[in-house]
């Protein structure tokens, strides 16, 4: 997250980072899968990380790590 305050750079915006990553192999994984219960599974995971992602987004807007166009035009898609 290269517009990130520096001193929030690397806590709480490599964990937006890190968190959007997994979401995206969850879903990524949960969409190849075969076993019905290990589909679901990887579905919650998913949907869970997407959750705490819109959670760790609200607190650096609240703590003005970036503007509010930027968190409007990326809330919109999650």
């Amino acid at each position: 997250m290269p517009d990130f305050p520096k001193t929030r750079r690397f806590t709480i915006g490599s964990k937006i980072d890190c968190v959007f990553l997994d979401a995206i192999e969850y879903s990524f994984r949960a969409s190849y899968s075969t076993n019905p219960d290990k589909k679901i599974s990887l579905l919650d995971h998913s949907i869970t990380s997407v959750d705490l992602l819109k959670l760790l987004m609200q607190l650096a807007w609240e703590n003005n790590d970036f503007e509010i166009g930027r968190y409007k035009h990326i809330g919109q898609y999650l």
